[in-house]
């Protein structure tokens, strides 16, 4: 881990993840920082870090895409947690949520398989699979995780 020294979104010095502090370098030299979307998370961000959920509902507030938000957390240096699908941002071993298999799951796992491809499924599809079954975004993942379908594309940009 890493002491790193952060701005003012951040207050005080953290023990952080080692890819803290380096998010904006995702980004090409000379990005600006969108102001709708910084206004909407200034009072959601917390300690240097927001939810997923959060921030989703900051993209909405501000009447803007989650991408156009992930992009404003990166250039502020603002860490997501608690992933909607468990993937990420959860305090356990590996910081994933439990992703154990449902067995009453037949609709949710034929509408996951139905928009996978040889590369996985997005996020955004998804979430889409979830709603269309009436299940819970992370019952979505542990769909994939027991069919061994990767996620990708994540609507914030963090993966």
């Amino acid at each position: 881990m890493t002491l790193l020294v952060v701005g003012i979104i951040r207050g005080e010095n953290n023990i952080m993840h080692e890819d803290e502090g380096h998010y904006a370098g995702k980004h090409p030299e000379g990005t600006e920082l969108n102001e709708r979307a910084a206004a909407a998370l200034k009072k959601r961000v917390h300690e240097g870090r927001i939810s997923c959920n959060a921030a989703h509902e900051a993209a909405a507030a501000a009447g803007i895409k989650a991408e156009a938000v992930g992009r404003a957390l990166d250039l502020m240096e603002v860490r997501i947690n608690g992933c909607q699908l468990g993937l990420f941002g959860h305090k356990t071993d590996r910081g994933k949520a439990d992703l154990s298999p449902r067995e009453d799951a037949e609709q949710l796992r034929m509408a996951v398989k139905a928009r996978a491809d040889e590369d996985g499924i997005s996020c955004l599809s998804l979430w889409e699979a979830a709603a269309e079954a009436g299940s819970p975004k992370i019952h979505a993942a542990a769909v994939c995780e027991a069919e061994n379908i990767r996620v990708h594309s994540c609507q914030l940009g963090a993966f």
